[in-house]
């Protein structure tokens, strides 16, 4: 497929990962695949965990011949008598995702930076034993300030605190490099640093290296309460839209982005502390003890269900599955929160719900923020372009008939710019189904959370909390600028859009 062709231009192998991906879109249609037959040396048997046989073509002639299929025949029997009594939802996720639907759980999401910001230092006071912290950037602000501050506050009264972050986009570890924010950290006794991924050494700046990195943005605390996030350490994402003072001249960097996390209490917290412990321990950091600090019992604490979708970067697909799946299973309307170029599966994907009459509303927001009437707050030239970009992309859904809004919060008296009113980035990464089925995490719709980096999602499968979300979505797009082809905004970029798009070396470059 071209998406893989894409792929391949940069060298690396990805016949195994997109082997997998296929055998699990067809078993989730509840097509039986027992088979792969292949002349490769290295078989991929160790990749694949839907226990498909993997045998040469003389092999598997030799077997035909003598009518000794009959375990794979067995096999094909069970999984359609499986669908056939699984709700087609969860067939899809537990077929292409590795992750497991965990009831009694409460759920809270929040789309308000600054109850997000307070609610998690809040957290952090509270936490008695212990407090896992993962993030991909740390960036210097007010924010990362009030953050090192309560978590030294939280180690000195006897609180293990764990920190793990991104090397590369958190500048921790990187050719001798240190993050002078997360310094302070290192200096106390009851706190543990983690870079995950270094590189220490100019020889390691291969692709691969510098594109398969952790996007994950984790917070478990005392092993009963977790936030899993699109929020990274930064005043961009933990600042309101009323709290920061803009006027025709303040910079970009300095004007709040729409982001978004998901607060978990119940038993689906072990999944996460599960995945957080998994990577710290694969990336070297000391020994956690599985006691009852890390792993304590967890009674149910509601009624709702959800799954941990955790994508490891090269290893699966799961993130891009996880939103085939919801989209596939969709009857009347989907929503989707995002603000990267759509990678060309969940493309299609989409153009198979508007066949099918599905209404989509996208809400985006702009990589360089917009005045009221659409002209650009000064921004570098990288981010002007890749807003170019990303909007050409979206150009044909658009023409497809998918709604697609740009996100304008309230006005507020903070806000002097020309019409009162701005047009921010938009960060979160949130897709909700048919009022029945929300996902919300670190995975936008991109090729580089598709292929390339690690990834971590709540999807939870209530209701209530999906019509919950819907409502804020939809208030949100009630007030937003509706995108129009024919109008003269969209029109008077049309020329731009075309030459970056031609330009720009391809989606997976987001």
């Amino acid at each position: 497929s071209a998406e893989e062709e894409e792929l391949r231009s940069l060298g690396i192998d990805f016949v195994e990962m997109f082997a997998s991906t296929a055998i699990r879109r067809l078993r989730a249609k509840g097509v039986p695949v027992t088979s792969i037959l292949t002349d490769r040396e290295a078989h991929p048997e160790e990749t694949l965990p839907e226990q498909v046989t993997v045998m040469t073509p003389a092999t598997a002639l030799r077997r035909a011949l003598s009518g000794v299929f009959t375990v794979e025949i067995e096999q094909a029997a069970k999984l359609l008598a499986d669908r056939a009594n699984s709700d087609p939802l969860d067939w899809r996720l537990d077929q292409t995702t590795d992750s497991k639907l965990i009831g009694g759980n409460s759920f809270h999401a929040e789309l308000d930076n600054g109850l997000a910001r307070r609610s998690l230092l809040a957290a952090f006071d509270e936490a008695q034993s212990t407090i896992h912290i993962q993030f991909y950037m740390v960036q210097p602000s007010d924010f990362t300030e009030q953050m090192i501050v309560r978590l030294i506050q939280r180690a000195r009264a006897g609180v293990k605190v764990r920190f793990m972050v991104d090397a590369l986009y958190s500048d921790e570890e990187v050719l001798g490099r240190l993050n002078p924010s997360i310094s302070s950290l290192k200096q106390e006794e009851n706190i543990e640093v983690l870079a995950v991924n270094p590189i220490v050494s100019r020889k390691q700046m291969d692709v691969s290296r510098l594109k398969k990195r952790d996007h994950r943005k984790l917070v478990i605390i005392d092993g009963r309460r977790a936030f899993v996030s699109g929020r990274n350490a930064g005043n961009e994402y933990y600042m309101g839209f009323d709290e920061v003072p803009v006027h025709d001249n303040t910079r970009h960097e300095r004007i709040p982005w729409l982001d978004a996390h998901v607060e978990v209490i119940g038993p689906l917290v072990r999944a996460v502390q599960e995945t957080f412990m998994g990577t710290w321990h694969r990336q070297g950091g000391a020994r956690i003890l599985d006691d009852e600090k890390t792993m304590p019992e967890l009674a149910p604490s509601g009624s709702a269900s959800g799954r941990l979708v955790v994508h490891r970067g090269l290893a699966d697909t799961n993130g891009l599955a996880m939103y085939e799946s919801m989209f596939d299973v969709a009857e009347d309307h989907v929503y989707i929160v995002n603000d990267y170029p759509i990678v060309p599966a969940l493309e299609r994907a989409i153009y198979r719900l508007l066949a099918k009459d599905v209404s989509v509303k996208l809400l985006t927001g702009n990589a360089a923020a917009r005045r009221d009437d659409g002209t650009f707050f000064p921004a570098p030239m990288h981010r002007t372009l890749f807003e170019y970009m990303v909007k050409a992309k979206l150009e044909p859904l658009l023409e497809a008939g998918v709604e697609v809004y740009e996100f304008v919060p309230p006005p507020s008296p903070s806000t002097v710019s020309r019409g009162g009113r701005i047009r921010p980035y938009v960060h979160a990464k949130l897709v909700s189904v048919d009022g029945r089925v929300t996902s919300i995490g670190s995975a936008n719709l991109d090729a580089t959370a598709s292929f390339w980096e690690s990834e971590a999602n709540i999807v939870v499968q209530d209701a209530e909390f999906a019509r919950g979300v819907e409502a804020t979505l939809q208030a949100f797009i009630d007030g937003s600028v509706a995108l129009d082809p024919e109008s003269e905004y969209w029109k008077r970029e049309r020329a731009q859009r075309a030459v970056v798009a031609t330009l720009w070396p391809g989606s997976l470059y987001s």
